[in-house]
């Protein structure tokens, strides 16, 4: 399980092979990162202070690609609305803070 970890880190690809080689074949893979898209994380990005401004690598397709080098995405899942300081089930890209990716380890 990755909790938003992998967006702040400078190789995420070579994270990702590092994963793939310690994880056992067929071993779930759980990422869940910062979604960009979200209201939360563009206010966030507004404010100076925000550790929402370290973020190295913003772009969900870029490491979804990666991921599919090294796993087999099962599935992916806008999840867990936030705003005005109230938390909400969602799914909706514009109001989810999380992008979900569940895969499986596919090396041998």
């Amino acid at each position: 399980i990755c909790v938003t970890s992998l967006q702040f880190i400078d190789d995420y690809a070579k994270a990702l092979q590092e994963t793939s080689r310690v994880l056992k074949p067929n071993g779930r893979l759980i990422l869940m990162l910062l979604n960009p898209l979200s209201e939360f994380f563009k206010v966030k990005r507004k404010q100076s202070d925000s550790y929402i401004n370290k973020i190295k690598h913003p772009h969900l397709d870029l490491i979804e690609k990666a991921v599919k080098k090294q796993f087999t995405i099962t599935k992916t899942q806008y999840y867990l609305g936030v705003k005005n300081n109230q938390i909400f089930k969602s799914q909706n890209p514009k109001t989810s803070v999380l992008y979900i990716i569940i895969a499986f380890n596919n090396q041998k």
